[in-house]
């Protein structure tokens, strides 16, 4: 559940968790495996926070098909090598706005994040593609954020937020 950023969004982090035990991580990913589950999917908080990530990629991916869901501000050179060595099979980036939102809001910003994910695209072994969530703040720059991430050669999905009612 921890993570390195606080968009206001977001109500899937803390500031004060530790990370979850590898043993408990691996009896889990074991309960998932007996299910026949096809693909174990790593995400938070910032999964790239657990000291740990690339032995549980490993370890779920004995029996299926490992995705990591990140915000990207983590991925530096030897923690994409560490997950292109433990065998990750795709890593989805979350990218909400093309430009820094001044209040804060949105924190995961195209600007902020370009080099490394022009560093993936370099570097990564496993299938790279982006999220992002559409909503009234990042609406205007929509399209010009989508012909950014085109222009890398990545692929995109889109998320719309909704209110506390599920409308969107």
């Amino acid at each position: 559940r921890r993570c390195n950023l606080s968009c206001g969004y977001c109500n899937e982090y803390d500031k004060v968790s530790e990370p979850v035990p590898v043993d408990d991580l691996k009896r889990r990913i074991d309960a998932l495996h007996r299910l026949g589950a096809a693909n174990i999917t790593l995400l938070g908080g910032e999964p790239l926070m657990h000291p740990d990530i690339a032995e549980i990629v490993v370890y779920a991916g004995q029996k299926s098909n490992v995705s990591l869901v990140t915000n990207g501000f983590l991925l530096r050179n030897s923690v994409i090598e560490a997950l292109n060595q433990a065998g990750l099979n795709n890593l989805t980036v979350s990218v909400d706005t093309l430009s820094a939102d001044r209040t804060r809001y949105i924190q995961k910003s195209f600007q902020s994040l370009k080099t490394r994910l022009e560093r993936l695209r370099r570097l990564a072994r496993f299938d790279v593609h982006i999220t992002a969530v559409l909503c009234d703040g990042t609406k205007n720059e929509f399209k010009d954020l989508m012909k950014e991430i085109e222009s890398l050669g990545l692929r995109m999905t889109v998320n719309l937020i909704h209110d506390d009612r599920g409308e969107v």
